[in-house]
């Protein structure tokens, strides 16, 4: 029993061993790591690095652009890098002057050397009248002689026949002033520019005294309206948009027949102040060979249109060769036009009757700028010859 009990008791403590063994063996079992994805190869510029440091590897002051630029990927940027991974640059200390020592007192002024046998004073100059006056001429006491004045017997002797004046110069013509052509200066000497002849307003009739009743009693009754409804809206405690509308839909409906009489005296009112306008003139009528000559000159505009759209569609599709003689063939017609419509513009104005000048139908003055003065031979060379 003894060895039974002994071979039990071994065998319980080999199971329990071997249990704690495999319990420890899989707490050791760890899983595997992920591994890391492989970063694709960057190519690093190494001219960046340092761009913002000096040679001392301090920062340079100064703005700087916003864009980060981390090639190396250690989150920072590598123009404050020396180069791949090394430490940001840093800003340059300032430098700390030294105080000067305080001396309890004013700044000491600089000693100047002073003159031989003089002390370091400046010599005094002698005051006039006390020993330091200057030698006057012989005869004159030393004072200088005063000038007489004109009028004590130091006037200036005047020509003969003047009277001691001098004679004025007579004044030299000055030239005209340039004035603008049509304005009529004075001194230009340019002719005015003279003002259209506008036709005269006839005069207003006066009203009838029916219509003039009828335009009293129109706004006599048209205020009274007006005040009695304005009473109505006034007299809501709390009034909204909606009360109002309602307000004046009723008043509207009683008074409906007062609004109908206004109506139709609105229509007389009209009608007799269109009676009593004056007539106007009427319109000077075109002729007809002027009619005819607008119309040749916009079919001339409308065909010069036609030709150049029709050139563009042609150069686009035409060779280098081909577009010299489309281009040639294009300014003679172009030519040939403007010509036609020049002329019929002067037959246009030649068959409208001129205007007269002035009140007394003067002649027409010349409104024209001067014409502009002809250059002169061109010569090679550009410096003047009269040197």
């Amino acid at each position: 029993m003894k060895i039974l009990k002994i071979l039990l008791a071994g065998f319980v403590l080999v199971s329990i061993t071997a249990l704690a063994n495999a319990q420890r063996a899989e707490k050791l079992v760890r899983p595997e790591k992920p591994t890391k994805p492989e970063l694709p190869d960057i190519k690093i510029d190494k001219e960046i690095f340092g761009s913002w440091l000096d040679d001392d590897g301090f920062i340079i002051p100064g703005p700087k652009i916003r864009n980060f630029i981390d090639q190396d990927r250690d989150r920072i940027d590598d123009r404050l890098q020396a180069g791949p991974g090394a430490r940001p640059g840093k800003p340059r200390p300032e430098v700390e002057k030294p105080e000067k020592p305080e001396t309890g007192g004013p700044d000491p002024k600089p000693i100047l050397p002073t003159k031989p046998g003089e002390g370091g004073e400046k010599p005094v100059r002698p005051k006039p009248g006390e020993g330091g006056e200057k030698p006057g001429k012989p005869g004159e006491g030393g004072e200088k002689p005063v000038r007489p004045k004109p009028g004590e017997g130091g006037e200036k002797p005047g020509k003969p026949g003047e009277g001691g004046e001098k004679p004025g110069k007579p004044g030299k013509p000055k030239p005209p002033k340039p004035g603008k052509p049509g304005r009529g200066d004075g001194d230009s000497g340019e002719v005015a520019k003279p003002k259209p002849e506008r036709p005269e307003r006839p005069a207003r009739p006066e009203l009838s005294d029916d219509l003039k009743g009828k335009l009293e009693s129109y706004k006599k009754e048209n205020d009274e309206l007006r005040d009695a409804l304005k009473a109505e809206i006034k007299a809501l405690k709390n009034p909204t948009r909606t009360k109002i509308r309602e307000i004046t839909k009723a008043f509207h409906e009683e008074n409906k027949a007062r609004f109908e009489g206004q109506k139709d005296l609105s229509k007389e009112i009209k009608e007799g102040l269109k009676d009593a306008r004056p007539e106007r003139p009427s319109k000077p009528e075109v002729p007809e060979a002027v009619l005819e000559l607008r119309a040749a000159h916009d079919e001339i505009l409308k065909s010069a249109a036609d030709s150049k759209r029709s050139l563009v569609s042609a150069l686009a599709k035409a060779s280098i060769q081909e577009r010299k003689a489309l281009l040639d063939n294009f300014r003679e017609e172009q030519k040939t036009l403007q010509d036609e419509m020049k002329n019929l513009q002067r037959q246009i104005r030649e068959s409208i009757e001129k205007p007269k000048g002035g009140k007394d139908g003067g002649v027409r003055p010349n409104l024209r700028p001067p014409p502009r003065p002809k250059p002169g031979g061109k010569t090679d060379d550009r410096r003047p010859t009269d040197r």
